[in-house]
């Protein structure tokens, strides 16, 4: 009687944790950072404005997931926070709605930078969290990550069709994503207190500190190993390009794609592509990095990247644009699995954790001192051209650097 009691309550948890879920894949489908830099050149926004604000979000965010990798509270303590963020997060997306509808740029963007402190709180401290559940990973829930993908993709669909139906349709997109991520929260309250206690309590504050010990420790290896500096300005350019290109891509599409079936439909359209090539990337990357080694890889996979906004500017229409889109994401599948491959095989096994753990946040903050030049590049010479720029950028920069690398490497060996 008392397994039968039991197994109920797995199943339930089962059930609601599925449920979560799905409620979050569709509150990120409705809230695609496309969607929402369109929403923010309707309220007023310059390009500029709108590059710079993706790349100080883009940051916000990093810094925030690289801080929390480490930090750890008892199960009951994370649950609440997970809520809490939850709770603000929705409040958030609610108050994109109203700060749009009155036009007000100022309360539009600072709600931006707060999503994008907020949403790794609520996510990669629910990760952690749900691992003291008492939840049994059966092959639904452990499929739930290639499910979500569709979800989302679904969702973005279904937001580009309300986009283009409805005159006031961002208000029913976010708040759809409002009280998704509200209903996805009220599914985590249901849980008991967990008897798996899976990590010690640490505070914030703590790892902060224990951050940028890692970060000084991670520094060192850029000025005692010229592969690593190499790779790292490399690094630098390519997520320069990747951040301005997606600040950029969406608004495009949206100003200059008008036909078809809708401005807003297009761009879902190309970028459910994309969340559909970033299923088989990882597996495409993996393989051939695997057959063909790990330089030729890397530069095979920065210039599929370079295509996708060379395509932008040399034939910018619907069928090049979603072909560009797919290659680059692949493309971007490549160099990481790549690149990480050769991080780990030059960084001293003393060093990989605190590297791993840094190395996003130093090239991150870096590309950041580089964002308001391309943005100023978009406000002053037009995206077009802007993308003629990040394309050249990987082309001319990023695969000679590689090529360097290799020099270095042989020469290492010898």
């Amino acid at each position: 009687m008392v397994d039968e009691e039991e197994e109920k309550k797995r199943l339930v948890g089962k059930k609601r944790f599925i449920l979560k879920e799905v409620f979050d894949r569709i509150g990120y489908g409705f809230t695609s950072q496309q969607f929402i830099n369109i929403f923010l050149l309707q309220t007023g926004a310059s390009y500029f404005l709108i590059g710079i604000l993706t790349g100080l979000k883009n940051f916000l965010s990093v810094f925030t997931s690289s801080v929390l990798q480490g930090y750890s509270k008892k199960p009951e303590t994370a649950k609440r926070i997970v809520v809490f963020s939850g709770i603000l997060l929705a409040l958030v997306f609610f108050g994109l709605a109203y700060t749009k509808s009155i036009y007000s740029l100022l309360f539009f963007s600072i709600l931006l930078l707060l999503s994008g402190i907020i949403t790794p709180f609520y996510g990669d401290l629910y990760s952690n969290f749900s691992l003291s559940l008492d939840v049994k990973k059966t092959k639904i829930v452990k499929r739930l990550t290639q499910y979500g993908l569709i979800l989302t993709a679904i969702s973005l669909l279904a937001a580009g069709y309300v986009l283009d139906m409805k005159k006031d349709g961002y208000i029913h997109v976010l708040i759809i994503a409002s009280v998704s991520f509200l209903f996805s929260t009220i599914t985590l309250l249901v849980y008991n207190k967990s008897t798996k206690q899976v990590f010690m309590e640490s505070t914030l504050i703590t790892q902060i500190e224990r951050y940028f010990t890692n970060i000084k420790e991670s520094l060192s290896l850029f000025t005692e190993n010229k592969i690593h500096m190499v790779l790292l300005v490399a690094s630098i350019v390519v997520v320069f390009v990747q951040t301005l290109g997606n600040a950029y891509y969406g608004v495009f599409i949206y100003e200059n794609l008008t036909y078809g079936l809708g401005r807003y439909m297009n761009v879902a359209l190309v970028f459910v592509l994309a969340v559909l090539a970033s299923v088989i990337g990882p597996y495409v990357s993996q393989k051939n990095a695997v057959e063909y080694g790990k330089f030729p890889m890397l530069v095979f996979g920065t210039l599929l990247m370079a295509i996708m906004p060379l395509t932008f500017y040399y034939n910018p229409n619907i069928v090049s644009i979603s072909m560009g889109v797919i290659i680059g994401t692949i493309g971007a599948a490549i160099n990481g699995t790549a690149h990480g491959m050769l991080a780990m095989e030059i960084t001293p096994e003393s060093k990989r954790k605190s590297y791993l753990s840094t190395i996003g946040f130093i090239v991150t903050i870096l590309s950041l001192i580089l964002i308001p030049s391309g943005s100023y590049i978009a406000q002053i010479y037009g995206l077009r051209n802007l993308f003629l720029f990040l394309g050249l950028l990987m082309v001319v920069v990023v695969v000679p650097l590689y090529f360097i690398v290799v020099v270095l490497q042989h020469k290492k060996k010898l």
